[in-house]
C-alpha cells in the first residue's frame, strides 16, 4: 500500500510521449520443424514459465494443434481439487488412443499431478494427448517432469532449452540440446549438442539421428559378424589339432589381424559413408525416423541373421580351403596363410556388400586394406631378422601359400558361394520393391532388407514421451517418442 501511494503521488499530471516493448516471438521455421517431428512420429511437450494465455498462443502459432482441438486444461491449487479435475478428465476420455486434444497444466497443479497417488493416472490421461503444455514452471519441476516420463514409460528423453533455467531439465533428460541465443551459454555447456537456431533440430534429429542411428547398427553388427567369422575359423581348426586351443597362424598374426586388417578401414569408412538416403529424401519423408524407433533395424532377429551369415562364411572358408589340402603336404603356417587370406578377402568383400552406397572412399578403404594386408603376410615371412621373436618358424610360409594356384581357385568359388545368395535376396527384394509405385527408390540391399515400404505409411504408435522446449524449456523424446517445442526470442 505505501508503494501504491508512492506510485499515485509521482506518476501525476505527466504528459505520455512514447512507449517501448520487447517483441516474444516465435523464431523462423519453428512450425515447420515441429510439423516433421509430429510426421516422424515424435511427441511434443512444452515446459515454459510463461503465463498460461501466452503458452497457449504459442501452442496455437506453433501448429501444434489447431482451432478445432479440444483443449484441456488443469488449474488447481491442492490435491483434493487436482484430484477431482483429473478423474473429470479420465472419465470423459477414453484411454488407449490419442485423441484430438490438448493438455494444458499450470505450474502448481504439477506438484501434485506427479504425487505417488495421482502419477499413474496423470500420464494415463497424457498418453492420449497429442501434446502435453505445462505453465508457469520452475527449473526443478521441468527436471522432474523429464525425470518421471522418462522413468515410468521407459523411454528416451531429449530435451531443448536456451537458458540457464534449462540446465536441470537438459541434464535429465537422455540427450540435451542448447540452444545458443540471447540468454548466455549455460544451456549449451551442459547440452551433449548445441544448434544456433531452433530450425537446425531437423536436420540433428531426423537426417544425423537417422544416419547415426544406421551407422551405429551395422558397425555392431559388422564387428560381431568379423569375430565371429574368425571364431569359427578358430573353432573347426581344433578338430585337426586334438583341441589343443592353438591357431592355424602365428600368435602375432592372430592379433593383427583383427587389430589392424578388419578394423581401422571399416571406421573409415562407417564415419564418412552416407546412410538410407540424401538429406533431401530424408526431409521430405520424415517417416524415414520412425524406423529408428521402431527398432526395424537393430533387433535380435537381424543380429541373428548377421551372426548365422558369419558362421556359414566361416564354415564355407574352412571347408572348401581344408578339402583342397586334404591328402597334401601342407604345414600348419601354410595352411594357416592361405585361410587368413582368403578370410581377410571375403570380410572385405562382406562390408563392400553391406554397405548401401558404394562410393570412391569406401572402395579406396576396402582396396587399401586388403593390399595392404596381403602385402604384410607376404612379407611376414621374409623378414628373418623378425624370425627369434616368432614362436615359430614362418619361414616363407605365407609367401608360398599365396603362390599357390589352389589358394586362388578357392578364393574364387569361396566368394561365389559367400555371396549368391545375398545378391539373389537383394535382386528379389528391389524387383518387388520397385513394382511398388508408393515407394521410393531403393538403391541397396541393406535399405532394401530392413527398410520396408511401411516406413512411408504406417501410422506410428503412440509411446508417451517427454519433450520440448520453449525460449525456458523443452524436451523432446529420441528414437521413442519424443518432444520438444518453441524457442522464442
Amino acid at each position: 500500500e505505501a508503494i501504491s501511494k508512492v506510485c499515485s503521488t509521482i506518476e501525476n499530471n505527466l504528459t505520455l510521449i512514447g512507449a517501448t516493448g520487447v517483441e516474444d516471438k516465435l523464431q523462423e521455421g519453428v512450425p515447420e520443424v515441429l510439423s516433421s517431428l509430429r510426421a516422424a512420429g515424435i511427441v511434443v511437450w512444452v515446459l515454459t514459465g510463461d503465463k498460461q494465455e501466452t503458452a497457449v498462443s504459442i501452442g496455437y502459432s506453433s501448429q501444434m494443434y489447431s482451432r478445432d482441438t479440444n483443449l484441456l486444461y488443469i488449474r488447481t491449487n491442492d490435491m483434493q481439487e487436482t484430484r477431482q479435475a483429473l478423474c473429470e478428465l479420465m472419465d470423459h476420455t477414453p484411454t488407449g488412443q490419442i485423441h484430438k486434444q490438448a493438455l494444458i497444466i499450470s505450474g502448481c497443479s504439477i506438484e501434485f499431478l506427479l504425487s505417488r497417488e495421482l502419477r499413474a493416472d496423470f500420464i494415463a490421461l497424457c498418453q492420449t494427448c497429442q501434446t502435453v503444455i505445462c505453465c508457469r514452471v520452475t527449473p526443478l519441476q521441468k527436471s522432474v517432469i523429464v525425470s518421471t516420463i522418462r522413468e515410468e514409460l521407459q523411454v528416451m528423453t531429449l530435451a531443448v532449452g536456451d537458458g540457464a533455467n534449462d540446465v536441470g531439465m537438459l541434464r535429465q533428460a537422455d540427450i540435451g540440446v542448447g540452444i545458443a541465443g540471447r540468454e548466455g551459454t549455460q544451456a549449451v555447456m551442459a547440452s551433449d549438442f548445441a544448434i544456433e537456431k531452433f530450425r537446425m533440430l531437423q536436420t540433428l534429429i531426423l537426417v544425423h539421428g537417422h544416419w547415426t542411428y544406421n551407422r551405429i547398427s551395422d558397425f555392431i553388427f559388422y564387428f560381431f559378424y568379423k569375430n565371429l567369422f574368425y571364431a569359427t575359423l578358430t573353432f573347426f581348426y581344433q578338430f585337426f589339432n586334438g583341441f589343443s586351443g592353438s591357431f592355424p597362424n602365428e600368435e602375432f598374426i592372430v592379433v593383427t589381424f583383427n587389430t589392424f586388417w578388419t578394423t581401422p578401414g571399416t571406421l573409415v569408412a562407417f564415419a564418412l559413408n552416407q546412410y538410407s538416403g540424401s538429406k533431401d529424401e530424408i526431409l521430405a519423408n520424415p517417416k524415414c525416423y520412425a524406423s529408428g524407433r521402431r527398432s526395424e533395424f537393430f533387433n535380435t532377429k537381424n543380429l541373428i541373421i548377421h551372426m548365422m551369415e558369419a558362421i556359414y562364411h566361416g564354415v564355407l572358408v574352412f571347408s572348401i580351403h581344408s578339402i583342397s589340402c586334404w591328402d597334401t603336404i601342407t604345414g600348419k603356417l601354410e595352411f594357416g596363410g592361405g585361410l587368413t587370406f582368403i578370410a581377410l578377402f571375403v570380410m572385405n568383400v562382406a562390408f563392400l556388400v553391406r554397405s548401401p552406397n558404394i562410393t570412391l572412399v569406401l572402395v579406396g578403404t576396402v582396396v587399401f586394406t586388403l593390399v595392404a594386408g596381403n602385402l604384410y603376410l607376404y612379407l611376414y615371412g621374409m623378414l628373418n631378422f623378425l624370425w627369434k621373436f616368432f614362436n615359430e618358424d614362418p619361414h616363407y610360409t605365407y609367401a608360398h601359400a599365396l603362390h599357390a594356384p589352389i589358394t586362388w581357385v578357392n578364393l574364387l568359388i569361396v566368394t561365389i558361394l559367400a555371396f549368391l545368395p545375398r545378391l539373389l535376396v537383394q535382386v528379389l527384394v528391389n524387383y518387388q520393391t520397385a513394382s511398388d509405385k508408393k515407394t521410393p527408390a531403393v538403391h541397396s540391399l541393406r535399405t532394401c532388407w530392413y527398410q520396408s515400404k511401411k516406413i512411408f505409411t504406417k501410422e506410428t504408435k503412440f509411446a508417451p514421451v517427454v519433450n520440448s522446449s520453449h525460449l525456458e524449456s523443452g524436451s523432446v523424446e529420441f528414437p521413442t517418442i519424443s518432444s520438444m517445442a518453441k524457442p522464442d526470442i
